[in-house]
């Protein structure tokens, strides 16, 4: 193939010219301007070139210093594990043979497998029977079907001996078996533990496993069976021991089995999750063990991938079975985002239980749905919405009907009928008309289950960058424990925190430890969009996105710093102050989007309370000054202490429209100080 300019520029830096070559050092090529199958011819490359420059280039040499070679293979690597390479034929046998030859990574060709552009070549035997000896996991079965009939014959009777302790994983090796190369390479991509030498996953590969013949009816043969098998240790027919009930290898089967199970929305997996997932995860006797930690987190984890209602009801009250401190966290961070995600899926989204009243759990969840439904613009037919929502739940909150093409009517509780029903989001309406809802909401005393009169949003900016939360010091510990369970994903490396939504991407950059444990502080800085174009991510305005998109990624933002921002980073005193000198530090900053509403909120509360006023950041009741942002008193400028947990009667004590701690906090210390 043709290489284009900057593909051709990264090959003869690491094929060509001499390493310190002045064409070839510095800043290497832009590799979002590198084709797929470019990407792929590269990616053999840096395979070629001397296993000292791709796997342990000088630590400390900079892009200015190093071998060219280095930098470009380098470059290439990082660029792989971002976005999957195509690999034409010709490509795909020199990866083999260089795999092969040089003793790297068996894991990489069975990364080809999927990702050759024409007819696998048929001259791979030879270098698949040498790489299927290393081999491990399913990519044997790969690489011995492409070796001939005696290194196939010879892999799967290890295979099976291998696993003649873990019944799941040679039930599932029978139907892999039985595939082809390209459907035995699926199955092995398929692996919680994949190695396939950094190159990225591909973003279908449940779609295709749970398209392969025969797998769907063996994901409940695989299910069921673990569900029996926890329920004769619940039953005392089997002796329980801790974590015990499967192996590794059975609960990467298990993972791999209810993915498909719950992406094809099977009718049975709802009752059988019901059974298997709270037994998993807590012991027949009133130890803090678990039957299997491993098998409950991997199923959780796979009902966080594809909810469905029933899974993520079996998922809450697994968490609410759970007594290990250690299984119980994990299972903190999955719920709110199988919850979430049952948004990514509209169609069943809002499923109750029929005949029967839905009960607190399942009204939650469908709550956390719907909201979030914000990030993927999800909108309802309006027969769905009538029939599924429960009135109770709908009358509550704002709704939007499209009543024409591109027009859409907002009421409360009951929307016109229309083509299409969705929440009503403050950043799709002007000024006038969030007041209006927000004066709406007081004066009925409203509790929203979703916040929507009073939520933050934020517009647009023009450009593909903000430095809107730039300029603060985080501590790391809070910063992670939030963005984990908002899912955003930290790049050590790199120094971001990246959350990806759909075909949008937000990168943070954190000037700091982003490794999981990691604790101390770090710096804020710009917040970048990206957009998915194929296989890359290309740098997007935001103006280009979706305004509720972007608003929503905002406010994930806005939460991350005003949980963890303790000072700004230029204030050289920044380590060793105490706490009230960083209050008084972030009582400087204008106020953010939360704070705006928290202000919008309290004028209408506290419209009746004598003597108080506002000013832009603080509620002044007298001498007093309360900050909406940190709720730090002052006296005519002197730091006050307060204490009102016993102070406000509690006759005086507000009703609030939205649940927030500050904003109690806030309210109930401007009511002691007026009383």
């Amino acid at each position: 193939m043709t290489l284009g300019p900057d593909a051709q520029q990264l090959l003869q830096a690491m094929t060509g010219p001499a390493p310190d070559d002045p064409r070839f050092t510095g800043e290497p090529p832009d590799l979002s301007r590198v084709g797929d199958e470019e990407l792929g011819a590269l990616f053999v490359a840096a395979w070629q070139v001397a296993p000292e420059t791709t796997q342990g280039a000088t630590q400390g040499a900079t892009q200015e210093t190093a071998p060219a070679a280095v930098t470009a293979a380098g470059a290439v690597r990082l660029a792989v594990q971002e976005r999957s390479p195509a690999f034409t034929p010709t490509a795909c046998t020199d990866l083999f043979h260089t795999i092969a030859e040089r003793g790297f990574s068996p894991g990489v060709a069975v990364a080809a497998v999927l990702r050759c552009t024409g007819p696998l070549p048929p001259d791979l035997a030879a270098p698949a029977a040498v790489l299927a000896r290393d081999a491990r996991g399913l990519g044997r079965l790969v690489l011995a079907a492409l070796a001939g009939p005696a290194v196939h014959a010879a892999v799967s009777a290890g295979v099976r001996a291998d696993l003649a302790g873990d019944p799941l994983a040679a039930a599932e090796v029978e139907e892999v078996l039985a595939l082809d190369v390209a459907g035995r390479a699926v199955v092995a991509e398929a692996d919680r533990h994949r190695d396939m030498g950094g190159v990225a996953a591909l973003p279908d590969i449940i779609d295709r496993l749970a398209g392969l013949p025969g797998y769907g009816p063996f994901a409940r043969t695989a299910l069921e069976t673990a569900g029996a098998r926890i329920v004769d240790i619940h039953s005392g027919r089997t002796a329980y021991a801790a974590d015990k009930a499967f192996t590794p290898l059975e609960v990467d089967v298990l993972w791999r089995a209810c993915q498909v199970a719950l992406l094809r929305d099977e009718p049975w997996v709802g009752e059988v999750l019901q059974r298997l997932l709270p037994g998993a995860v807590v012991a027949p006797t009133s130890a803090r063990t678990a039957p299997s930690q491993a098998a409950g987190h991997a199923l959780a984890q796979a009902v966080a991938a594809w909810p469905t209602p029933e899974s993520v009801a079996a998922l809450r009250a697994a968490r609410t079975a759970a007594r290990h401190a250690g299984l119980v966290k994990k299972l903190d961070r999955l719920v709110p985002v199988a919850e979430q995600g049952l948004a990514r899926r509209p169609a069943i989204a809002l499923r109750l239980p029929a005949g029967a009243a839905p009960t607190r759990a399942q009204l939650t969840t469908m709550t956390h749905a719907l909201e979030g439904g914000y990030l993927g613009d999800v909108s309802f037919p309006w027969e769905r919405w009538h029939a599924d929502v429960p009135g109770d739940l709908a009358a509550r909150l704002i709704w939007e009907a499209e009543t024409a093409p591109g027009r859409w009517e907002a009421a409360l509780g009951a929307p016109p009928r229309g083509g299409r029903v969705r929440l009503w989001h403050p950043a799709r309406a002007g000024a006038a008309d969030r007041a209006a809802w927000r004066d709406t909401v007081v004066e009925r005393r409203l509790t929203q289950p979703v916040r929507q009169a009073f939520r933050e949003h934020y517009p647009a900016s023009d450009g593909t960058e903000t430095d809107m939360f730039g300029g603060y010091a985080v501590a790391i510990r809070p910063l992670l424990g939030v963005a984990v369970r908002d899912g955003w994903r930290g790049e050590h490396g790199a120094g971001l925190l990246r959350r990806d939504l759909g075909r949008w991407r937000v990168a943070f950059a954190v000037d700091g430890p982003l490794h999981r444990g990691a604790s101390g502080f770090g710096f804020t800085g710009a917040l970048h969009l990206q957009h998915r174009d194929g296989s890359q991510w290309c740098p997007a305005r935001f103006t280009d996105a979706p305004p509720v998109l972007v608003s929503e990624a905002l406010r994930s933002v806005d939460l991350l710093v005003s949980v963890a921002a303790f000072g700004l980073d230029d204030d050289p005193r920044l380590r060793d102050d105490a706490r009230w000198q960083a209050l008084t530090r972030l009582a400087d900053r204008p106020l953010g989007e939360p704070d705006r509403m928290r202000r919008a909120a309290l004028r209408r509360i506290l419209a009746g309370v004598d003597g108080v006023s506002f000013g832009d950041r603080h509620v002044h009741v007298g001498p007093y000054a309360v900050h909406l942002a940190t709720a730090r008193v002052t006296r005519d400028g002197d730091p006050v202490a307060t204490d009102v947990r016993h102070r406000v009667p509690a006759s005086a004590v507000p009703w609030l429209p939205y649940d927030e701690h500050l904003l109690e906090r806030v309210a109930h210390t401007v009511v002691a100080l007026a009383h």
